[in-house]
C-alpha cells in the first residue's frame, strides 16, 4: 500500500514539473514575440517626426472657424462703405431736353402790308443740381457711420481672439503629442526590459534558483508594464487625432 502511494506521489510530481516547464516555455515564447513586436513599434516611433509647430500654426487661417470671421468682416466693410456714401442722397441732379419747330407770324412793311409765316427747328437744354439737406438725417448719418465702424472693430477683435484661442489649443495638442511620444518610448523600453528579465527569471525558476512567488511577481511586473505601454499607445493615438482635427494636417498615415 505504501508502495502505491509513493508511486502516485512520484507521478504527480513529474506531471507538475512537466507542466511548469511547458508553461515557462510558452511564457518565454510569448515574451519573445511581444519583445519583437514592441521593438518594431519602437523603431517606428523613433522614425516618427512631427512637422514644425509653425506649419500647424499657419493652418489656422485656412480653418472654417476662422474664415467665417473673415467673411463677416468683409460684409461689414461693404455695409460701412454703403453707409458712408448715403450723403450723396442729399443731392439731386435735374435735366431736361426739348426739341421742336418754332413757328411765327411776321409782318413786312413794304408798299403793301404783308404777313408771312416762318418756321425753324429749336433745341432746348436745361441741367441743374438741387440740394436738400435735412439736418436730422445729417446728424443720424454721422452716428450710423460711427456705429458701423464699432461693429467692424468688434468683429476684428473677435477674429483676433479666435486666432489666439486656436493657437493655444494647437500648442497644447502639439506639446501633448510630443510628451506622449517621448513617454511611450520610455514605456516601450521598460516592456522590452521586463520581457528580457522574465526570460532570466523563468530560467532561474527551472534551475531552482527562485521560487514560484518570485516568478509570479516578475510576471506581474511584466504584465503591468505591457498594460501601461498599451495605454500609452492609445493616449498617443488620441493626441495625434486631436492635433489633426484642429489643423487638418495629417501627422501619420493610417
Amino acid at each position: 500500500m505504501k508502495f502505491f502511494l509513493t508511486l502516485i506521489i512520484l507521478l504527480l510530481s513529474i506531471c507538475i514539473s512537466a507542466q511548469d516547464v511547458l508553461s515557462s516555455s510558452t511564457g518565454t515564447e510569448l515574451a519573445s514575440t511581444d519583445t519583437i513586436s514592441i521593438m518594431e513599434e519602437l523603431d517606428a516611433l523613433e522614425n516618427l517626426e512631427l512637422p514644425p509647430l509653425s506649419i500647424f500654426l499657419e493652418s489656422i487661417y485656412d480653418h472654417p472657424s476662422i474664415k467665417i470671421y473673415e467673411a463677416r468682416r468683409d460684409e461689414e466693410k461693404a455695409i460701412l462703405k454703403e453707409t458712408q456714401l448715403k450723403w450723396l442722397n442729399f443731392f439731386r441732379a435735374t435735366g431736361t431736353y426739348q426739341y421742336g419747330q418754332v413757328t411765327g407770324l411776321t409782318k413786312t412793311e413794304t408798299d403793301e402790308l404783308m404777313y408771312a409765316f416762318s418756321s425753324r427747328a429749336q433745341h432746348q437744354y436745361n441741367a441743374g443740381i438741387t440740394v436738400s439737406i435735412p439736418f436730422g438725417d445729417l446728424i443720424i448719418q454721422k452716428q450710423k457711420n460711427k456705429a458701423q465702424k464699432s461693429r467692424l472693430d468688434q468683429i476684428q477683435y473677435e477674429y483676433e481672439i479666435s486666432i489666439e484661442e486656436r493657437k493655444l489649443k494647437i500648442l497644447e495638442a502639439y506639446n501633448l503629442v510630443v510628451k506622449e511620444l517621448s513617454t511611450l518610448k520610455v514605456k516601450a523600453d521598460a516592456v522590452a526590459l521586463y520581457n528580457a528579465q522574465m526570460k532570466i527569471s523563468e530560467q532561474d525558476f527551472i534551475n531552482g534558483k527562485i521560487d514560484i512567488i518570485s516568478l509570479s511577481l516578475e510576471r506581474s511586473r511584466r504584465t503591468s508594464a505591457a498594460v501601461t505601454y498599451q495605454e500609452g499607445k492609445a493616449s498617443l493615438h488620441n493626441s495625434i487625432t486631436l492635433l489633426e482635427m484642429l489643423t487638418n494636417i495629417k501627422v501619420i498615415s493610417r
